[in-house]
């Protein structure tokens, strides 16, 4: 995807929405059409004339504008989910991870908890192709943690004020510190898991709890962002972690 440069003109997606350019530039790589699942977007985009363009960058330009999500999935298939995917599929936990076994839950090895300011942003600019840029900003958050910006450029859709839905929504999303699972590794074999983790995918749904000395079972929906297996001489050196994201 990142060698593949595209030379085109794509029309505007209206009155289809971002899905419809994904797969016109997938079209334009022969990626094959049984390799791929794509859901409805929910935004319009600009027509984009394309000179030399690497496919990866214009797709990940299509993702930003959508504030959707594309990756490579288990089996091999490019996915597309578009920004309402994980609050309509993903609402229920698949499985629980826990650091104690139970009948009904995986023990995980390691855990990775953060509460700190690396994803706090109380200020949002964005800004679409040929628009004016929109910021909004939280004073309160602002008090207490320092301006921090997020900064968007070069979106693909066609309004400002859907610009301004965007920067209204990561404000929401970013303006406080979250205590939060970064990430959880296990090892499958040691502890029967693996039905547990070889079925996850990216956008899943899954429960993590810890308890911390002396204080009650913190329990949390997250999201995984990303699988990661390293597979060693023996199943037992088999581990896989999970990148996570609060749900």
């Amino acid at each position: 995807f990142a060698l593949k440069k595209l030379t085109a003109t794509y029309a505007a997606t209206s009155p289809s929405y971002s899905d419809a350019r994904v797969t016109s530039i997938l079209d334009a790589i022969s990626w094959p059409s049984g390799d791929r699942k794509i859901t409805a977007g929910k935004s319009y985009l600009q027509a984009s004339t394309l000179d030399a363009v690497p496919m990866l960058t214009h797709l990940e330009a299509v993702v930003d504008s959508e504030a959707g999500l594309a990756f490579i999935d288990g089996a091999g298939f490019l996915v597309y989910q578009d920004r309402h995917w994980r609050n309509t599929n993903a609402l229920t936990a698949l499985a629980t991870f826990t650091d104690t076994q139970t009948a009904s839950q995986y023990r995980y090895k390691t855990l990775v908890p953060s509460y700190d300011d690396a994803q706090v942003w109380n200020e949002v600019e964005i800004t679409r192709e040929g628009g004016t840029q929109q910021t909004v900003t939280d004073a309160t958050s602002q008090g207490k943690n320092w301006p921090r910006t997020r900064t968007k450029t070069g979106l693909l859709i066609t309004s400002d004020a859907e610009a301004l839905d965007l920067a209204n929504w990561d404000l929401v999303r970013f303006k406080d510190p979250a205590y939060r699972f970064q990430a959880m590794a296990l090892y499958p074999e040691k502890d029967a898991a693996w039905a547990a983790v070889l079925y996850r995918e990216i956008s899943e749904r899954i429960t993590v709890k810890e308890t911390p000395p002396g204080v009650a079972v913190i329990s949390k929906d997250m999201h995984i962002e990303g699988v990661e297996h390293t597979i060693g001489l023996s199943g037992r050196a088999w581990s896989v972690k999970f990148l996570l994201s609060p749900a």
